[in-house]
């Protein structure tokens, strides 16, 4: 095998690599949407919630799991084999009945967590936010570029008025 045969064959080597790993990615703009049930993320949680979290979802079985324990279990398998378990992330409202994860890397997530949902309550606003994404499944995305946050006149809509709802901290 000569030089140039080895270079060519390295080459579709790592071409057929990169295309077979490759996440769908497309833009995405959504409304920030605040939840009262926050799972999905171990970014800025004690470790002993971490310790409980791991060792639930570890030794569950899935076959005998309900199916909102179900989803519980995709999710986490979802994000912690993609690396995202530690990144925080926010809910978008992308229409009337869809919601995603989308998560974020800190500098990002530091952009978004400033707006308080009280605050867009009470003045009719409502924040929107464009970015470049990469979808790792259905509802569960990754901020790979953030390319705008905007306030706008509008309203920002909660899962529950009757629960405590939190904001992104």
């Amino acid at each position: 095998m000569t030089k140039y045969q080895l270079t060519i064959i390295v080459v579709l080597y790592f071409l057929i690599s990169a295309c077979e790993s490759s996440k769908p990615q497309f833009r995405i703009e959504g409304d920030l949407y605040f939840g009262y049930f926050r799972l999905g993320s171990y970014y800025n949680q004690p470790d002993s919630i971490i310790d409980k979290a791991r060792q639930y979802f570890d030794t569950v079985n899935y076959e005998n799991a309900s199916d909102g324990d179900r989803y519980f279990i995709d999710l986490y398998k979802i994000v912690s084999s993609n690396d995202l378990i530690y990144k925080p992330y926010v809910d978008l409202l992308i229409q009337p009945d869809s919601i995603v994860k989308l998560y974020l890397d800190i500098s990002d997530y530091d952009k978004i967590k400033i707006y308080k949902r009280k605050d867009l309550q009470d003045n009719n606003e409502k924040i929107v936010i464009n970015a470049s994404v990469i979808d790792y499944s259905n509802g569960i995305l990754y901020c790979d570029t953030l390319l705008n946050i905007r306030k706008v006149n509008g309203k920002t809509f909660q899962i529950q008025k009757k629960f405590r709802i939190d904001d992104y901290e």
